[in-house]
């Protein structure tokens, strides 16, 4: 089964966190900035990536939220 990637990875992220608020929170924004970025599709923000990482203890990477801005290569280091 393929990993998601980008809005698809948050989307996960959410379902593990358990709300927009709790992914709010861990990435220090405002709950509607979260519910902006799942409706709209755009990409994930950089700086959402590694909080996203820690919170989801790994189970979400910073390669599946941004693949353009962290390659598999330097995730696997």
């Amino acid at each position: 089964m393929e990993q998601p990637t980008g809005i698809e990875a948050l989307k996960a992220a959410y379902e593990m966190l358990g709300s927009q608020q709790a992914v709010a929170e861990v990435v220090g924004v405002k709950q509607p900035s979260v519910h902006k970025m799942l409706t709209e599709g755009k990409k994930v923000p950089g700086e959402w990536c590694l909080p996203i990482e820690r919170a989801t203890e790994g189970k979400i990477t910073r390669y599946q939220l941004r693949p353009d801005l962290y390659p598999i290569e330097e995730t696997q280091q």
